[in-house]
């Protein structure tokens, strides 16, 4: 049972484990080599390196328009110097033209191919300017070219990304989502599992409790982790910090884990009389941390409340006289006068308990022998004991005897009552006076088995 329990409370510490330590790498594939470092972590990183890319992409467009438009004002561009050139190419054409149709006078000829020379030397500056500019725009227009061919590459590497991009964030989410969901169908399935448990409930509700902390707190962390993709970076302190407080709480924790164990069948339970170490005594309460006990001497409550932590149950041999075959040793106290027959005493006693507790006695002898080996009842400690003990001053007339857990309260009724009837008939046998006012003296009644401890 033990392991069981320790199981039960490691699991979700592993499941832990396993969905935390890969959370550090588990983005990064998914991320371009351009992702910032913040945004190589966690899925809210991947998200930050989509947008990212996304920016890109929209920068290269920009960037792409910007070019086209240079691309496209350099193919259009009119030279001014080329309007010049096209004026006086179209001057000089008119002076030829009058030349041609030779009714010009020597002087009138003489003076237009100066003119026509005059502008041919102003049309040279012009040609240099224009033929400079027009080489220098097809220079612009091939880096233009070269530049825009370049952005188109890069514009569809880019979109190529961003799919790849999409697809693995889309993957990564469902993959977080799955872990997700398989915590909450954990903590679904272990709070079944617990519900099944032949537990209190009060056990029952607080490891149903536990349960759902327990995974909430994972699930939490985990979110948290998602969402903070610098979280991640805090893991190993967290980690750190929870084994800090484990081990300084680790009593309280085996205490707590021990107070299930506790409520197991090899547990015990309220009313069962049990020996831990040196102590030895009646079961009064079992809290979560702590078992309370009534102090036992020789069967009798001595007033004495015994506690020790849960923890015990998997540290010490812990006895459990009230499991014993249902059987449990029962004692019982008679105070008498000095002047009392005390062997007469003694077998009306004896004879009274063997025949109200026949039928235990009738059990106890044919498992005599597992009451050796399993318990190590020797066969005296079996059988029925009478003696006579000094308390106070006083004789006690004590009895011991085995008897069945859920009919000792009627047994020790019906003996006390018996043996109280015997004992006024009987002139040779006394009990205190103070006894038999508790006693209604002689009147046969129920009482309470447990004042006959005090």
């Amino acid at each position: 049972m033990k392991s069981r329990l320790v199981r039960f409370f490691i699991l979700p510490f592993a499941v832990a484990f396993l969905v935390f330590a890969p959370l550090n790498t588990s983005a990064a594939p998914f991320l371009s080599a351009t992702s910032e470092p913040a945004a190589e972590q966690g899925v809210r990183g991947a998200f930050r390196a989509l947008i990212k890319a996304w920016d890109d992409l929209q920068t290269l467009r920009q960037q792409l328009t910007t070019k086209q438009v240079n691309l496209n004002f350099e193919k259009n561009f009119d030279f001014p110097s080329l309007k010049e050139i096209s004026r006086i190419d179209e001057q000089i054409e008119k002076r030829q033209t009058l030349l041609k149709e030779g009714e010009l006078t020597p002087e009138k000829i003489s003076v237009i191919k100066e003119e026509i020379q005059a502008l041919q030397q102003e049309k040279i500056p012009f040609q240099k300017t224009y033929e400079t500019r027009q080489e220098k725009q097809q220079k612009n227009i091939v880096i233009l070219e070269e530049e825009i061919e370049d952005i188109q590459e890069g514009i569809e590497r880019q979109r190529q990304l961003i799919q790849a991009q999409i697809s693995k964030v889309l993957e990564n989410v469902a993959f977080f989502l799955s872990i997700i969901l398989l915590l909450i169908l954990a903590r679904f399935g272990f709070g079944k599992i617990i519900s099944r448990l032949q537990l209190h409930d009060q056990r029952k509700h607080a490891l149903l409790g536990l349960n759902r902390a327990i995974f909430n707190i994972i699930i939490g962390i985990f979110v948290i982790g998602i969402i903070f993709s610098q979280f991640v970076n805090f893991l190993p302190f967290l980690a750190l910090l929870g084994t800090g407080l484990a081990f300084a709480v680790r009593d309280s924790i085996s205490s707590f884990i021990g107070w299930f164990a506790i409520g197991t069948d090899r547990g015990y339970r309220i009313g069962d009389i049990i020996r831990v170490g040196e102590s030895h005594g009646e079961v009064r309460e079992v809290g979560p941390f702590v078992t309370v006990l009534y102090e036992l001497l020789d069967g009798e409550k001595t007033g004495k409340l015994i506690s020790f932590p849960n923890k015990f149950i998997f540290e010490d041999a812990i006895v459990n006289f009230s499991r014993c075959y249902r059987l449990i040793q029962e004692y019982l106290s008679f105070p008498l006068s000095a002047e009392s027959d005390i062997e007469k005493a003694k077998t009306m006693l004896k004879k009274i308990i063997q025949q109200k507790n026949k039928k235990s006695d009738e059990f106890v002898k044919n498992i005599n022998t597992k009451l050796q080996r399993n318990y190590h009842f020797t066969e005296n400690e079996q059988k029925i004991r009478i003696w006579v003990d000094i308390e106070n001053n006083q004789l006690q007339l004590r009895a011991r005897y085995l008897v069945d857990l859920d009919q000792k309260e009627e047994v020790r009724t019906d003996i006390v009552e018996s043996f109280l009837n015997l004992v006024d008939k009987e002139k040779q046998i006394n009990l205190l006076a103070q006894e038999k006012t508790l006693f209604s003296a002689g009147k046969a009644k129920k009482i309470n088995p447990e004042d006959m401890h005090h």
